[in-house]
C-alpha cells in the first residue's frame, strides 16, 4: 500500500448507499404532504448532520412552534424506509464499495461506519444492502451529542478503534461529514455524490475521488 492506513472510517449515507437521492425525495414528500414549501438548497444543506441538527434547523427556519420531530420525523422515517427497502440491494449499493471492503479485509484495515443516521437504521441498511457484518463496528447519530460538522462522531470512532489519527482515513461525500473530519485533524477523502461541496470545503479534504473504486488507488 502507499500508505500506513490502519482505519477506514465510511460515512453511510450518499456515501456506501445511494440514499441522499432518497431522503432529498422524503423530505419533499413530507412537506408537500404538510402544505409546506421549502428550497432545495436547504434541505441539501442538511445533509450529513443527525436528526437533532435537522430538528433545529427546521425550527430556526420555521419558528419554535414548528416542532419537525413531531409533525415530520415519524412521517419522513417511514416514507424513508419505504423507498430504502422497496429498492433492489444492487440498485442501492454505491460503486466501489464491495470491491474497497474486499481490500481493507486482504490489507489487515479496519473498516467503521461513522454515520449521522440512527443506529437501528443503520444496522437496517447495511443488512439490506447485505455488508453490515463486515464492519469491525459503527458509530451512530443517536450515540452522540453533536452531529457534524462537529468532529465528535470521528473522535468516538478513533477511541473506539484504538488507532491514532495519522493511520485512519475518512471516507465522506458531505460537506458537513468533510468538515467534521476536518475538524477532528483526520485524513478525508471526498467520493463524489449529488452535490458537490464548495470550493472551501473541498480545500481542506486529503484527497477526491470519483467514486470508492479510486480509494484503493489512493491507499
Amino acid at each position: 500500500m502507499k500508505t500506513d492506513t490502519k482505519l477506514i472510517i465510511f460515512d453511510m449515507d450518499g456515501l456506501m448507499i445511494d440514499s441522499e437521492r432518497i431522503a432529498l425525495e422524503t423530505w419533499e414528500f413530507c412537506l408537500k404532504e404538510k402544505n409546506i414549501s421549502c428550497e432545495r438548497e436547504f434541505l441539501i444543506s442538511l445533509m450529513g448532520t443527525t436528526k437533532f441538527h435537522i430538528f433545529k434547523k427546521f425550527d430556526e427556519k420555521y419558528g419554535e412552534g414548528f416542532d419537525y420531530e413531531r409533525n415530520i420525523q415519524p412521517l419522513f422515517v417511514k416514507k424513508r424506509r419505504e423507498l430504502i427497502f422497496g429498492t433492489e440491494p444492487e440498485k442501492l449499493i454505491k460503486k466501489g464499495l464491495l470491491e474497497l471492503i474486499d481490500f481493507a479485509k486482504e490489507n489487515g484495515i479496519k473498516i467503521a461506519v461513522a454515520s449521522s443516521t440512527v443506529k437501528d437504521e443503520v444496522r437496517l441498511a447495511l443488512e439490506h444492502i447485505g455488508v453490515y457484518d463486515y464492519f469491525d463496528f459503527t458509530v451512530c447519530g443517536d450515540e452522540v451529542k453533536n452531529g457534524k460538522p462537529d468532529p465528535e462522531i470521528f473522535l468516538k470512532a478513533l477511541e473506539k478503534s484504538g488507532i491514532n489519527k495519522e493511520n485512519s482515513v475518512i471516507l465522506e461525500d458531505s460537506s458537513n461529514g468533510l468538515l467534521a473530519g476536518h475538524n477532528a485533524g483526520i485524513r478525508t477523502i471526498f467520493i463524489k455524490d449529488i452535490v458537490t461541496p464548495s470550493d472551501d470545503v473541498l480545500d481542506t479534504v486529503w484527497e477526491k475521488a470519483d467514486s470508492l473504486l479510486d480509494v484503493m488507488d489512493i491507499l
